[in-house]
């Protein structure tokens, strides 16, 4: 199922629409919306156990989902041999950082294997990502819906001069603001 930053009626309520007119295309343009910004942040916000391999040789390994579940099993190995947490590495948990206390030598493709549960739980259907993400959702849901019927359109000519617009394709300048705030760098694997 898509996933989803905020519900149907948290837009409504902004938008100040209490018909049903809309619903499917609003529904439509969450999901969109949702799945974009997760793929803009180059990260998963959905919470699922998951299993990412890396190659060996550095100190720093970002995980594609965060914040991770401390009450979840997280398992570290390192070319098979399993990893202690404060021994071998450290969590950052709300970074999705595992940090070895010394760079492993081998550098072994794929020798780093790690296992955890991350990202943010799911009620409803919709995920509980912090607010300004919510909200960053809501206003580009909102200007895609009533930019719908304007694909294309980048300026409009008046008597008195034009006007330029943006795309309903383009992020809005504050939405792409929290984006930022959230997004990882590309790493490598």
């Amino acid at each position: 199922m898509a996933i989803q930053f905020v519900d149907k009626a948290d837009v409504k309520a902004i938008m100040e629409k209490t018909d049903t007119t809309h619903d499917t295309i609003i529904t439509s343009l969450i999901q969109r919306v949702s799945a974009s910004m997760e793929a803009y942040c180059n990260r998963f916000f959905k919470k699922v156990a998951r299993t990412e391999v890396y190659n060996a040789g550095r100190k720093h390994y970002f995980l594609s989902a965060f914040p991770v579940d401390t009450t979840a099993a997280l398992t570290v190995t390192l070319t098979g041999t399993a990893q202690t947490i404060n021994s071998h590495y450290y969590l950052w948990e709300d970074m999705g950082l595992i940090e070895f206390i010394t760079s492993p030598t081998d550098t072994t493709p794929k020798a780093v294997s790690i296992t955890y549960t991350g990202g943010y739980t799911e009620t409803d259907s919709v995920l509980a990502v912090p607010d300004d993400l919510k909200h960053a959702c809501i206003e580009q849901v909102m200007f895609l819906f009533r930019r719908r019927k304007d694909i294309g359109l980048s300026s409009v000519s008046m008597p008195d001069g034009s006007i330029n617009v943006l795309s309903p394709n383009d992020w809005l300048k504050s939405v792409l603001g929290t984006l930022n705030r959230y997004r990882l760098p590309a790493r490598q694997r």
